[in-house]
């Protein structure tokens, strides 16, 4: 670790970072030089769900995320979340599987080796799928290829949206323009995320700082190819990918950057 002035800066939602801060503090204890900070991208709210048109179990039922598991849990009944789980769960993730393993009872949940939705679509279980039913878990917007993926494959697919992702709180953005005045690392982990800090980059931009000061000061560690292929057409600074979103991978790309 050098001994120079060091900001990490995890952006997970809200009630979503605070084991990989703990993580990372701990790492860096003996460092005097490093902050670690959680400045939320991406504000979660609850959406009241449309509710489906069948009951008819599904051939899969794909949760992305642990929102998708937290809110759809929240917004359905009793009766309508044990009929729901009828069916053959799928999770996009380990804290996924766990989020949905506790509030599931004996039921089996399959997860991609890979994390992410190539790494779901690879799966044996999703390649021959002509004629059934699948059902998506997840919020407003996002996951196109997922879907259209499996509707290539002969599948319909029905989803079922219980929360949306908006930009971050008034107090959160002011904290987040200052952040981008100082030279930090960003660990983010969705496309919204690097959407929404491009849009407060660009008035960040217009405010004081000209852009390459801020893409300067802002480098960016990603979860997956996918995106990072979305900050390098913003035009950001992607200096490392992870292997997956997953805390212990962060942590350890983190650390094999030796920054």
């Amino acid at each position: 670790m050098n001994d120079q002035a060091q900001s990490f800066v995890i952006t997970r939602p809200l009630n979503q970072a605070d084991p990989i801060v703990a993580s990372l503090k701990q790492y860096f204890a003996s460092s005097k030089f490093t902050l670690v900070s959680h400045l939320p991208l991406i504000e979660i709210t609850s959406v009241k769900p449309q509710m489906l048109s069948t009951t008819s179990l599904f051939s899969g039922i794909i949760f992305i995320s642990p929102n998708a598991v937290t809110h759809t849990v929240n917004q359905l009944s009793k009766s309508e979340w044990k009929q729901l789980i009828k069916s053959p769960l799928y999770a996009i993730g380990t804290r996924t599987s766990e989020v949905l393993k506790s509030v599931c009872n004996d039921v089996v949940i399959q997860i991609p080796q890979k994390m992410n939705s190539e790494g779901l679509l690879a799966m044996p279980a999703l390649s021959n799928i002509d004629q059934t039913i699948w059902l998506i878990v997840k919020g407003i917007g996002g996951r196109e290829k997922l879907k259209d993926t499996l509707i290539q494959r002969g599948a319909k697919v029905l989803e079922l949206c219980t929360y949306e992702r908006n930009m971050p709180n008034t107090e959160i953005s002011k904290k987040i323009s200052l952040a981008l005045q100082k030279r930090s690392v960003w660990v983010i982990t969705s496309v919204q995320a690097i959407n929404n800090l491009d849009k407060m980059m660009k008035q960040e931009e217009s405010a004081s700082l000209k852009r390459f000061e801020i893409n300067e000061n802002c480098r960016i560690i990603v979860s997956s190819d996918r995106i990072k292929k979305s900050a390098i057409k913003l035009g950001l600074n992607v200096i490392a990918v992870a292997n997956n979103a997953t805390d212990k991978q962060l942590i350890d790309c983190i650390k094999e950057l030796k920054l």
